[in-house]
């Protein structure tokens, strides 16, 4: 198989994150390895901020983590858009492809462009890819100065040899005028049938001796967490307010709903229907909230089946 270029491996990946395909599965049963979320601090920022960026995976089908992780981006060029950015690098000669390798590890941090005089904002594209099993990986010293000529050889046709992989992309928003950014909604508990659900608390059992009875399951987020935001229509100024909502996953049983909005039941909380099963020793659960301006957070929790 012909190695394909950095650039061109990245913008495929960001293509088929980014289409669907039919599954019978729904989207909250996490029954493979999966990227559920990508969290950038801040959500977005002016030129010069320094973002970090993480990922929230599940579970390999072997209970161990990922033997390898990939962070990079791509800074558009100035009066470049992000779209543009990504477009041109999928070709190696294009001299507007500007992607960066960040890293290796579970995290990664970086800093925001610079602003044209005439752009009040514009995208850097964040992608991440992880391999749970053997990496066909060049061996590169990331970072250094011959990372990108060495990570130009990593095929994402070839990345995992017998094992998983995923991939996801998130776009971050570079502004001039910090009021116009945005931040990371913020949860302040999990709840279960009312009840704070506290991740370190006693193991929960799944089903109790009478049996698997439905569960109601709760997120409640920070009053904050839904901002006012303004922006410019027509030439007229509309202001709005974010509508934050809750993706529910678990590695087994099922929810009412994959997704539910803030405060449809109560202030500042969702709510979701959760039947569990007995399928599974352990069931794991992640919640995610979003703003729907690329504000991310997320909590995790787990019971027990006997």
């Amino acid at each position: 198989m012909e190695r394909a270029s950095t650039a061109s491996w990245i913008v495929a990946a960001a293509l088929a994150v980014s289409s669907c395909t039919p599954s019978m599965s729904p989207q909250s049963l996490v029954d493979k390895f999966r990227v559920i979320a990508i969290r950038a601090t801040p959500a977005s920022g002016t030129p010069g901020q320094e973002v970090l960026a993480e990922a929230l995976l599940s579970d390999t089908r072997q209970g161990v983590p990922p033997s390898f992780v990939v962070w990079a981006a791509c800074f558009p060029l100035p009066g470049q858009s992000g779209r543009q950015c990504m477009e041109g690098s999928a070709s190696p000669d294009d001299p507007l492809g500007q992607w960066v390798f960040l890293g290796i590890e579970s995290s990664a941090t970086f800093t925001l462009p610079q602003l044209a005089e005439d752009e009040d904002t514009k995208e850097v594209f964040l992608v991440f890819a992880a391999c749970a099993g053997l990496p066909v990986v060049p061996d590169c010293e990331c970072p250094g100065p011959d990372c990108d000529a060495c990570m130009s050889q990593f095929d994402m046709f070839d990345m995992c040899e017998d094992g998983e992989d995923a991939i996801a992309y998130k776009s971050i928003k570079v502004v001039r005028d910090e009021a116009s950014g945005n931040r990371n909604p913020a949860i302040v508990q999990v709840l279960r049938d009312g009840e704070p659900w506290e991740p370190d608390g006693v193991p929960l059992l799944a089903c109790p001796e009478e049996g698997c009875e439905p569960w109601t399951l709760g997120v409640e987020v920070t009053p904050e967490s839904a901002e006012t935001f303004t922006v410019v229509r027509f030439d007229e100024e509309v202001t709005y307010t974010e509508e934050p909502y809750v993706s529910w996953f678990a590695t087994s049983g099922s929810f009412d709903s994959d997704r539910t909005d803030v405060g449809d039941e109560a202030p500042g909380v969702a709510t979701v229907e959760f039947v569990p099963d007995t399928e599974d020793f352990t069931i794991k659960f992640y919640f995610v909230v979003y703003d729907g301006r690329g504000g991310v957070d997320w909590e995790e929790r787990q019971v027990t089946t006997i």
